[in-house]
C-alpha cells in the first residue's frame, strides 16, 4: 500500500513539473534579434517577453556557442556575438528566389527550457572588390559587412592562399595580394561570349568563412614592341594584371623553361633567346607567355626577323659569299637574298643566287663584272625570310685596276 502511495505521489509531482514548465514556456516569448546581422564582437539585442528580471542560470547561444551577456531585462537581452561560433552550426534557409545561410540564436531560460531559434546573419559578406582584377603584390580593398571589428579574429584568402591584412573594420578590409596563388584554383568563366579567368577571395571572421567573390587574376599580353625582332633583341610586353612583384614574373618562349624578366608597371622587358631555332617557331612566329604568380597569360606571337651577323668576304669582285647569322629559316623555299647598290647615281638591285641555305648560314654567288669602274662600289645585303626582313650588311666591290 505504501509503495502504491509513493508511486502515485511521484506521478503527481512529475505532472505538476511538466505543467509548470509548459506554463512558464508559454509565458516566454523570443521575437527578434536586432540588428539582424553582424560580425564577431558586435553587440546585438534580443527582444521578447517573459525573460525575467535577472539572468540567473539563463543563457544565450549562437548555434551551440554561448554568448556573453551584457544586460538582462524581462523584455530585452543585450549580448556580444561570440568570436568562436562554429561553421557546422550554420543553417541554410531557402526561398523561391534565393538561398541564405544563417546562425540560429537561442535563449535558454532557467526553468523554462530552450526557445525557438531566430535567424542571425553572421556570415561575412563581400559586396565589392576594388580593383576586381590584378596580380601579385596588388592592394585590394574589400567592402561588405559582418567582417567584425577585430583584425586578430579575421583572415582573408585568395583561393586557399592567405592574404596579408593592412587594415580591417566591420565593413572594409585593405589587403595585399600574395606573390603567388595556386594555378589550379584559377578557373575560367564564360560571360557574354567572353572568357574570364579568376580566383575567389574569401573573408573569414572567427570560425565563419563567407562565400567567395571572384577576382580576375588574369595576366594578359596586349601588344609586343617592336613588332618584329631577332634573336637576342630586347622586346617589351605591354598588358595588364601582371602584378607588382618582380620575383613573381617569368616569361616563357615557345616550350622553353620560363625565365626571369624585368617588370615595369604594365610592361615587361625581356630578350629573345639568342639560340632560337626554326623548330621553335610557329608560322615564323615565336610564341611568348607571361607567368605571373604561377598563373600563365595568353600566348602572343612575336615575328622573328632574320639577323645578319657577318659577311665573308666583306670585299669581292665576284664569287662565293658566306652570310652568317640567325633566324634565316631552314630552307631557301620562302627566302631571298637581295643586294642593292648604295651608289645614288646607279640604281641596281637584284636577287643573289643561293648556293646553300641553313637557319644560321647562307652561301650566295656574287656575279663578276658588276663593277666596271675604277671606283669602289658598295652593295647592301638584306635577307627576306618569308615576310620578315633582316638587318643589312655591306659588301664592297673593288674598282678595276688602272
Amino acid at each position: 500500500m505504501k509503495k502504491r502511495l509513493f508511486l502515485l505521489s511521484a506521478l503527481v509531482m512529475f505532472c505538476f513539473f511538466i505543467i509548470s514548465s509548459a506554463f512558464a514556456a508559454d509565458n516566454f516569448r523570443f521575437y527578434s534579434v536586432k540588428p539582424s546581422k553582424g560580425g564577431p564582437g558586435s553587440t546585438v539585442t534580443l527582444n521578447g517577453d517573459g525573460f525575467g528580471d535577472r539572468k540567473g542560470e539563463s543563457k544565450v547561444f549562437f548555434g551551440t556557442t554561448e554568448a556573453r551577456v551584457l544586460s538582462w531585462k524581462s523584455n530585452e537581452i543585450s549580448v556580444i556575438v561570440p568570436d568562436n561560433a562554429k561553421t557546422e552550426d550554420l543553417v541554410e534557409v531557402k526561398s523561391k528566389k534565393e538561398s541564405q545561410t544563417f546562425m540560429p540564436v537561442y535563449i535558454e531560460l532557467e526553468g523554462s527550457g530552450k526557445s525557438q531559434p531566430r535567424n542571425f546573419d553572421l556570415m561575412p559578406h563581400i559586396l565589392h572588390l576594388s580593383p576586381d582584377r590584378g596580380g601579385a603584390g596588388d592592394t585590394v580593398t574589400i567592402t561588405g559587412f559582418n567582417f567584425g571589428d577585430y583584425v586578430d579574429l579575421g583572415k582573408v584568402f585568395i583561393g586557399t592562399t592567405p592574404v596579408k591584412i593592412q587594415s580591417w573594420s566591420d565593413s572594409k578590409i585593405v589587403c595585399l595580394l600574395p606573390a603567388s596563388v595556386k594555378p589550379e584554383e584559377v578557373v575560367s568563366e564564360q560571360k557574354k561570349n567572353k572568357t574570364n579567368r579568376g580566383i575567389d577571395i574569401f573573408v573569414q571572421t572567427g570560425g565563419i568563412k563567407g562565400e567567395g567573390e571572384k577576382f580576375a587574376w588574369d595576366p594578359t599580353i596586349i601588344s609586343v614592341e617592336p613588332k618584329q625582332a631577332g634573336p637576342g633583341s630586347k622586346i617589351q610586353l605591354k598588358g595588364r594584371n601582371f602584378g607588382k612583384i618582380q620575383e613573381s614574373i617569368r616569361v616563357k618562349f615557345a616550350s622553353r623553361e620560363p625565365a626571369p624578366a624585368v617588370l615595369a608597371d604594365d610592361t615587361i622587358i625581356t630578350a629573345i633567346p639568342t639560340d632560337i631555332t626554326a623548330d621553335e617557331l610557329t608560322n615564323s612566329n615565336l610564341m611568348v607567355t607571361v607567368i605571373s604568380g604561377g598563373v600563365p597569360s595568353n600566348e602572343k606571337p612575336v615575328p622573328i626577323a632574320p639577323e645578319i651577323k657577318t659577311v665573308h668576304p666583306s670585299s669581292t669582285r665576284g664569287g662565293a659569299v658566306i652570310i652568317k647569322g640567325a633566324g634565316f629559316g631552314s630552307s631557301a623555299k620562302d627566302g631571298r637574298v637581295v643586294l642593292t647598290s648604295k651608289d645614288s647615281s646607279k640604281s641596281d638591285e637584284f636577287d643573289a643566287g643561293v648556293l646553300s641555305w641553313t637557319d644560321d648560314e647562307i652561301k650566295i654567288e656574287f656575279p663578276t663584272g658588276k663593277n666596271t669602274t675604277t671606283s669602289e662600289l658598295v652593295y647592301s645585303i638584306t635577307i627576306w625570310a618569308g615576310k620578315l626582313k633582316s638587318n643589312s650588311k655591306e659588301l664592297k666591290i673593288p674598282g678595276q685596276k688602272k
